[in-house]
């Protein structure tokens, strides 16, 4: 998977997230909603480490997912498709796009050196 794929995914994912945190906020007034913008804003970060340091900006951006998914988690019990599942599946997303571009880096090199 080429890394403007997942660059892709990635700023797709912040754009999501961030518009999902100042909807609720402006619609509900909810000011913990705005962990979205946090998330989008961090996960953007983490797409301009990568352009200095390929390893640390993919793992910067699995944290970020990891996090933004924590919530919905956490109520689980009670999700309901919009907002929480649909912050759990873009995570999800953004998570396996990121495996499979490790997987497939990996598998290049493997096989350079065979």
């Amino acid at each position: 998977m080429s890394p403007k794929v997942i660059n892709s995914v990635l700023l797709a994912y912040s754009l999501v997230m961030a518009g999902m945190g100042i909807e609720a906020y402006l619609v509900k007034g909810s000011v913990a909603s705005l962990a979205g913008v946090l998330f989008g804003i961090l996960m953007i970060a983490s797409v301009g480490v990568w352009k200095s340091n390929p390893r640390a900006g993919r793992i910067f951006s699995l944290i970020v997912a990891l996090a933004g998914m924590s919530r919905p988690l956490m109520k689980l019990k009670d999700l309901t498709f919009y907002p929480g599942g649909v912050i759990l599946g873009i995570s999800l997303v953004a998570i396996l796009v990121l495996g499979m571009g490790h997987m497939m880096t990996n598998s290049a090199k493997n096989s350079a050196e065979n």
